[in-house]
């Protein structure tokens, strides 16, 4: 376990702050805290730790796609390919993409839930 740098500890502080209160997303936190109790300071020291020691080996848990969303999180995966290889342009066109093929399964997702007007 190495030391933390001070610079990385506060670029994942950061990027956990922002998670948390722009997106709603507590990456460092217990799932399914429906109650809605959150020690975040503790999550986010966690967090970095957890981050740091990942980056640290060179070895990140993603996890498994569900089937519809593997394309997404292919093009996720190439775009931070591509950030760690100084190539930012590349991976926000990546991830545009991804983005892009989220937004279509959800709108397939939409169609499929709205009645047909013959039930209506």
């Amino acid at each position: 376990m190495t030391q933390i740098n001070p610079e990385a500890q506060e670029q994942i502080r950061n990027a956990y702050t922002r998670m948390a209160e722009e997106a709603d997303y507590f990456p460092g936190g217990p799932r399914g805290d429906s109650v809605g109790h959150r020690d975040i300071p503790q999550e986010q020291e966690g967090y970095i730790r957890q981050w740091w020691d990942q980056e640290d080996a060179g070895d990140y848990h993603i996890g498994v796609p569900s089937q519809p969303h593997r394309k997404a999180l292919i093009y996720a995966v190439e775009a931070a390919n591509n950030i760690t290889n100084w190539s930012p342009e590349k991976a926000k066109k990546l991830l545009a993409l991804g983005i892009e093929e989220i937004d279509s399964l959800q709108k397939q997702q939409n169609k499929w839930n709205q009645p047909d007007s013959e039930d209506v």
